[in-house]
């Protein structure tokens, strides 16, 4: 029996799919891309335009691109500044502290909440969907 790990890398894809999602998205200004990746205005453009194939890049203009893409996907969530993210780390370390404390004497339990606390805490996906409930307007 084969069994399949979600990782959240591999949620959007590759940094080459982000990079590929981040050029295709018309909301997103060259000047906007050039502005947080420093990467070049003209180079921008020929990878938009297709002038320069962007699957032939260096891994450290595609890595660029694809860090750009994951702080658009996040920002909505993590408020301006990251000040959502940090109410929330505050919220996430008192859980799992509480829990800690709360099966100290079982260590079945509490290597399974140590796990999940390295599991949630490194994952910024996983992290944004626990975080949401949190900071949805409604």
């Amino acid at each position: 029996m084969k069994i399949k790990i979600d990782n959240w890398r591999d949620r959007h894809g590759n940094d080459l799919d982000k990079a590929k999602k981040l050029l295709a998205d018309k909301s997103v200004t060259n000047k906007q891309i050039v502005d947080v990746t420093g990467i070049s205005k003209l180079s921008i453009s020929n990878y938009r335009t297709g002038k320069t194939d962007i699957e032939k890049a260096k891994w450290s203009i595609v890595n660029k691109l694809a860090q750009m893409y994951d702080i658009l996907e996040f920002t909505p969530t993590y408020g301006p500044n990251g000040e959502n993210i940090i109410k929330f780390s505050k919220v996430l370390s008192e859980f799992f502290e509480e829990n800690k404390e709360a099966y100290k004497d079982d260590p079945r339990f509490l290597e399974m909440i140590v796990i999940l606390e390295s599991i949630v805490t490194s994952d910024p996906y996983t992290t944004t969907e626990l975080m949401q409930p949190f900071f949805e307007k409604g």
